[in-house]
């Protein structure tokens, strides 16, 4: 979007840049005039309806005497990079929110099976320790869905797993995941409601 020839030899004035990105380079020319040191600036621009990112680097050109006089502007196009770079922070943020989301989800069961195995040292009566028992299955059953989980979003992130993806009801993959969970609501613990008239959409019903 930035031919070398429409560019080379022209002052930030004559580049047809918006009015804030040229006063921004101005600037930056006007300070390595004065201090002699370059300065490294990154930037959009706009581009039709889209904008491209470019990094440029401030050059002070010194004479035989060190006297500056002059000031080299070298661009060069990053928008690749910067769009890398925010699909890594992204990325990252995610993996964020799913380390505390993971961390929730297995301290309760956790807990719940601590509670009861101490429970199952000072509980004489066999109806109610056969009721610990079941208790602390029933959560080991779930950190073992939990561990499956997290080893299937591995393999899909590795690219070792493939969803296969089919148009799906929004309706019906709340549903299962509801029972995937495992997690028994009491009536009235959990209500969904969903728009009948919502369109399908894709996604792994697995």
């Amino acid at each position: 979007g930035f031919p070398p020839a429409a560019h080379a030899g022209r002052t930030v004035w004559e580049l047809g840049l918006p009015e804030d990105l040229v006063g921004a380079l101005d600037a930056a020319v006007g300070r390595a005039l004065r201090s002699g040191l370059g300065e490294d600036l990154e930037f959009p621009v706009p581009v039709g309806r889209d904008s491209v990112w470019l990094h440029a680097r401030v050059v002070p050109e010194p004479d035989e005497a060190g006297a500056v006089g002059h000031v080299l502007l070298v661009s060069r196009d990053v928008t690749e990079r910067r769009a890398a770079e925010n699909a890594l922070r992204a990325r990252d943020a995610m993996q964020s929110l799913l380390v505390r989301g993971v961390s929730h989800e297995f301290r309760a069961p956790l807990a719940a099976i601590s509670a009861a195995a101490g429970a199952l040292e000072r509980v004489p009566e066999p109806e109610r320790r056969t009721e610990l028992l079941g208790a602390i299955t029933e959560e080991t059953a779930r950190l073992e869905r939990l561990v499956a989980n997290l080893l299937d979003l591995s393999r899909l992130e590795g690219g070792a797993l493939v969803p296969r993806l089919d148009w799906c009801a929004v309706d019906d993959l709340v549903t299962g995941g509801r029972r995937a969970s495992g997690v028994a609501f009491r009536p009235g613990e959990l209500e969904v409601a969903l728009d009948p008239s919502h369109p399908l959409v894709q996604a792994d019903q697995v």
